[in-house]
């Protein structure tokens, strides 16, 4: 991919499953430079990503999804990383909304969640639709509101799409 200014880019996909929380799926775009999943689990059965094997923690899953999304080009060395939500598939190439983010200028871009406006609510929809541990959400909510968080009010940047260039 190349920039306006002829300068050549590259991108990697970046994914994090842990702890069978979403269901992997292949890949489909083919010009990404690199492709990771990083799971716990590895499957011989995703196509076009190079699985990577990590630790996971089953009371603080988060935990290394958060060390991953916040620290991504510890894992690659393109001058961009898209980190998606484990939860999507990707059918086709994202090089188009790479090149936009890149002409952008700027250093980060989110989504703000489509259905659900706070930490709160989404823990609950976790609960009813995940299986997710009552005591666990509840542990995760009370950890930040200690932390300052006013999980009932703030918006919630759950990103399901980042776009990050290297500094």
């Amino acid at each position: 991919m190349t920039k306006d200014n002829g300068i050549l880019m590259t991108y990697t996909i970046l994914q994090v499953i842990t702890n069978d929380y979403d269901i992997p799926h292949d890949n489909g775009d083919l010009y990404a430079d690199k492709a990771l999943l990083l799971t716990d689990k590895p499957n011989n059965t995703i196509k076009h990503f190079t699985q990577v094997k990590i630790r996971s923690n089953p009371e603080w899953p988060f935990d290394d999804v958060f060390r991953v999304r916040w620290n991504p080009f510890d894992y690659t060395d393109t001058d961009y990383c898209v980190w998606l939500d484990g939860s999507i598939q990707i059918t086709d190439s994202i090089k188009h909304y790479v090149e936009d983010f890149a002409l952008s200028n700027c250093d980060l871009s989110c989504v703000i969640h489509s259905s659900r406006d706070n930490v709160f609510d989404e823990y609950k929809k976790w609960v009813q639709t995940r299986n997710y541990d009552k005591i666990k959400a509840f542990k995760w909510l009370n950890y930040m509101s200690e932390c300052g968080l006013d999980i009932k009010h703030s918006s919630l940047y759950q990103p399901r799409y980042d776009d990050v260039q290297e500094q």
